[in-house]
């Protein structure tokens, strides 16, 4: 969760989801009517027995969104409002201790070593 907030990225299993209902979005508006005929008795008529139906179903009731909406941008805010305060203040915690570790920031502290740091870092990271 740490390695999210700091490139800014969506977890793996997020990223899928929205690819898919995004997948499935322009497969609806798409200008081939039998792209869109076979998307819609998909979703529509062919429901859990469809993959793409599967796919639908399923992100659109993890995430609570509606299949004609904006859907990036509804698990964009769906997967920012799952951190806590504490996963930010990790995050930071991290990358402060990254900084260190490329010295970019300097500790008066002799005892604290290069190994300390990456041990804390794994440390921090595995919750």
């Amino acid at each position: 969760m740490v390695l999210q907030l700091l490139n800014d990225t969506l977890p793996l299993y997020d990223w899928i989801c929205k690819r898919s209902l995004s997948f499935a979005s322009k497969c609806f508006t798409s200008e081939a009517n039998l792209v869109r005929y076979v998307a819609c008795c998909g979703v529509f008529h062919g429901h859990m027995s469809s993959t793409l139906g599967r796919n639908v179903q399923h992100c659109c009731t993890c995430y609570s969104v509606f299949l004609y909406e904006n859907n990036c941008s509804a698990i964009d805010r769906v997967c920012k409002n799952r951190y806590t305060q504490d996963d930010y203040a990790r995050a930071l915690f991290v990358m402060e201790l990254i900084m260190l570790k490329l010295d970019i920031l300097h500790i008066s502290d002799e005892f604290f070593s290069v190994q300390d740091n990456g041990t804390v870092i794994n440390f921090v990271c595995s919750f």
